[in-house]
């Protein structure tokens, strides 16, 4: 069943992309400066290991909003538009 994207959710999709397009700018960067300079380290692998944590939860966070918030199963305490 398709949902229609709701503008708040439209809203937090774009900001979540654009916090995981930053995040993995700056862990690239980190990564290629590096391998260039010292070499990797066991930090470097905690760094990946938790970008890539972060964007699977931005991910999942962002379609399970979606999913929640177009099925109308959260509207419970919110007002009615009119």
């Amino acid at each position: 069943m398709v949902y229609p994207v709701l503008g708040f959710v439209r809203g937090q999709i774009i900001v979540n992309v654009i916090v995981v397009f930053l995040v993995l700018v700056i862990v690239g960067l980190r990564i290629i400066s590096r391998l260039r300079v010292a070499g990797l380290g066991w930090d470097d692998g905690m760094i990946v290991f938790a970008a890539v944590s972060f964007i699977l939860h931005k991910v999942s966070c962002s379609c399970c909003s979606q999913l929640y918030k177009a099925s109308g199963s959260c509207n419970v305490g919110l007002p009615r538009a009119l």
